[in-house]
């Protein structure tokens, strides 16, 4: 009687795998290289092609700023190749440093958005004090997400999906900064192409 009970048990097991799951490493690794090359288009003339610490900005917050940014995007890289090459232990660990360096993004973009609001930067066609709202709010939403993830680190669906919209929600001013007339320094038009990303996210769920 003890073998006949144990094998229903055993039958059940295929129904671990759930659907929508049997491709999340190739989405994921897919999405955080659309979002890497999102990042280098927009800021390839004034940033990576301009020689990065050399390049002409105009403080050295705004430096320091991009710099996490971008080790932000690499890490994100990183850690989704990680876990498709089943290296989970090293992803564990990388993302100790990943909750510290989002928690320095989120200061340096509060830096940088200020020092912009003091030069009276930003495009053209917006005051600055409205201008100060984009990044801060961009900054409290990625905070946000970045704390439930980091609480929601021992479900890796809700995880990793709480990560991706995070860093979806930082490619505005990448998006704004486009070679193409319809975006360029427009970051209303540039949020609204952000929500392409959230939708390709949506798709693979």
């Amino acid at each position: 009687m003890a073998t006949a009970v144990a094998r229903p048990s055993n039958r059940t097991r295929p129904s671990i795998g759930l659907p929508g799951r049997r491709y999340d490493h190739l989405f994921f690794s897919a999405m955080a290289l659309l979002i890497l090359a999102t990042v280098f288009v927009g800021f390839a003339r004034t940033y990576y092609l301009a020689g990065v610490f050399h390049a002409p900005l105009p403080s050295l917050v705004i430096h320091l700023h991009g710099a996490a940014f971008s080790c932000w995007i690499l890490l994100l890289v990183t850690q989704t190749s990680l876990v498709s090459a089943g290296r989970v232990d090293i992803h564990r660990r990388l993302g100790i440093a990943g909750f510290l360096l989002a928690c320095l993004m989120v200061t340096l973009g509060v830096l940088a958005a200020t020092d912009s609001l003091v030069r009276h930067g930003g495009p053209p066609s917006l005051d600055p004090k409205l201008f100060y709202v984009i990044p801060m709010t961009d900054m409290l939403i990625f905070a946000t997400l970045v704390f439930l993830a980091f609480r929601a680190r021992s479900s890796p669906p809700a995880h990793k999906r709480l990560i991706l919209v995070a860093t979806i929600a930082l490619l505005i001013a990448a998006i704004a900064r486009w070679p193409l007339a319809a975006v360029q320094r427009n970051p209303i038009r540039a949020a609204l192409l952000t929500y392409i990303f959230l939708l390709a996210y949506l798709g693979g769920l």
